[in-house]
Parts: structure tokens; C-alpha cells; sequence
């Protein structure tokens, strides 16, 4: 059993993996902002064995609204947390995001070039770099996690599982922009098991979480029509997002066999816990 800090514990995310690993360890967290110096004096720093980074923002259209709050909060909150870490001999396990922009091969692996296509990838990338910029100077012990499109039961209706299966539960139509584009997409559940097989040892470096294959909107809309037996019509708008990347989805080989995890839940899966979840509210 170890003492766990989970910063963002109140976040799509943050609220799975603070009910999963409350089970096996003692978990902390504040009710603070991150980037409020108040945060910090809620944490005892003596009793932390490993600090999990979720705080953040993390809805891209927003992040063009506001750069500099999205910086703020996920790149200076992340030095925050590495000072706290590094003054406290604390281990961190970074949640990152999709950081590699349109891919220049497939399957994206870990060696794949950084790219900062918007403002909320930037904000993660520089979260990243401060994290070996510490680890360098300060001998922090790390792992960070970049998983890449999760999904899972309270979600936030802007993505877009949630915006097709609120359209199927209204009765239809279902109405979208572009069917084409692909992506790899990953259980909620199956994030959190990852981060808690992360916990066992920090390797000082980065790790795709996914499932490791891609799916279209239109696979999507037909998978979940399947689950929920409905024929609704499809109504696409054909608008194509400037810079849309076409596909997308990542070689997980390496937290695989770093950590002998495998994803459980493919997409039907994944919407089929999802349909029940809501069944249960």
C-alpha cells in the first residue's frame, strides 16, 4: 500500500482513478486551483509516496480562446508540482495527452517527433519538458503517461462518444461534421489500470495508452447503433476541419511489455459499459 497524491481528482479521469486506487492505497488530494500557492499548504509532503498529475485543461477548442491560461495552468501548474516533488523525494506519474500532431507514420510510436498543432498540446509538451528538466538537474523519478482519445461513462457531451450516443438516446438523427476521420481510442478503465501499473516502477520516460488500433466516426456511429438497436439516419455535414489528421493510432509496445498491460475493453465493449452506465443513473 502507498500514500498517493491525485491532483485533478474531481475530473472526468481524476474520479475513476481516485475509486480504483482507493481500494489498495491511501489516497490525498486538495480542493484547490494548482496554480494557487493556498494548494499547496493542504499537503503534507512527508506523507506522499508518488504524486499522479491529472489538473489540468484539457478541451482543445478553448485552449485557442485562452493560450495563456491553458499554459498557465497545465505547464506552470506542472513545475509546481515537480518543486513539490523533487522538495519531498516524491515519485510523479505525469498524465500527458496526444503530443505528436498529424502523425508522419503509423503506428505513432514513442520516438515519434513532438508537435504543437494547438495551444492545449503546446501547454503539454512544455509540461513534459519541465518534468526532464528536473529529472536531469534535480534527479526527480518519473513516468509520463500520454494516453491518446479516452472515453467512458461522464464524459463531457462536447467530445464526441458522448455527442452520438446523446443523439441515438433523443431518437435520432444523428447529426456530425465529417465520418471520416480515424482515431485511437481508449477505455477510461483501461487508463486508469494503466496508471496504477505505472505505480510499481518509474522508468524515467514516456508512454503511449491506447488500444492500439483506429476507428472512423462512421465505425462508431454503426457500433453504437448495433448496441442500442436503432437504424437512426445519419445526417454529414461534409466539413472537413482545417488541418484534420486523417488517422491516427499508436504502437503501445512499449508500456506493454514495460508493465505486462493490455487495454480489455475494445470500442463495442467500451460502449456497451458506457449504455449501461447510463442505464443504471
Amino acid at each position: 500500500m502507498s500514500n498517493i497524491f491525485i491532483s485533478g481528482d474531481t475530473g472526468f479521469l481524476g474520479k475513476e482513478l481516485k475509486v480504483n486506487l482507493s481500494k489498495k492505497h491511501n489516497i490525498f488530494t486538495s480542493t484547490k486551483r494548482i496554480q494557487e500557492a493556498s494548494y499547496w499548504d493542504e499537503i503534507d509532503g512527508n506523507e506522499i509516496d508518488v504524486f499522479i498529475h491529472l489538473a489540468g485543461k484539457s478541451y482543445v477548442p478553448k485552449s485557442w480562446e485562452n493560450p495563456s491560461e491553458f499554459y498557465t495552468v497545465n505547464a506552470c501548474g506542472t513545475v509546481m508540482v515537480c518543486e513539490f516533488c523533487v522538495k519531498n523525494n516524491i515519485k510523479l506519474i505525469f498524465v500527458s495527452s496526444y503530443v505528436y500532431g498529424a502523425p508522419d507514420y503509423l503506428p505513432v510510436d514513442e520516438k515519434h517527433p513532438l508537435k504543437a498543432p494547438n495551444p492545449y498540446a503546446f501547454s503539454k509538451i512544455s509540461a513534459e519538458e519541465s518534468i526532464r528538466f528536473f529529472a536531469e538537474k534535480f534527479d526527480l523519478e518519473y513516468n509520463i503517461l500520454r494516453p491518446f482519445n479516452i472515453y467512458g461513462p461522464g464524459q463531457s457531451e462536447e467530445f464526441l462518444i458522448p455527442t452520438i450516443l446523446k443523439q441515438i438516446q433523443n431518437g435520432g438523427p444523428i447529426k456530425i461534421k465529417d465520418l471520416t476521420p480515424k482515431r485511437d481510442f481508449i477505455y477510461l478503465s483501461d487508463v486508469t489500470s494503466a496508471i496504477e501499473c505505472s505505480l510499481n516502477v518509474f522508468n524515467n520516460t514516456e508512454y503511449n495508452i491506447a488500444f492500439g488500433s483506429s476507428f472512423s466516426v462512421k465505425d462508431i456511429i454503426d457500433i453504437s447503433q448495433e448496441i442500442y438497436g436503432t437504424n437512426f439516419e445519419v445526417k454529414n455535414a461534409e466539413e472537413v476541419r482545417p488541418n484534420e489528421i486523417p488517422d491516427c493510432y499508436s504502437d503501445i509496445s512499449k508500456f506493454k511489455k514495460a508493465f505486462s498491460w493490455e487495454p480489455k475493453y475494445d470500442l463495442k465493449k467500451g460502449i456497451s459499459a458506457i449504455k449501461k452506465a447510463l442505464n443504471a443513473i
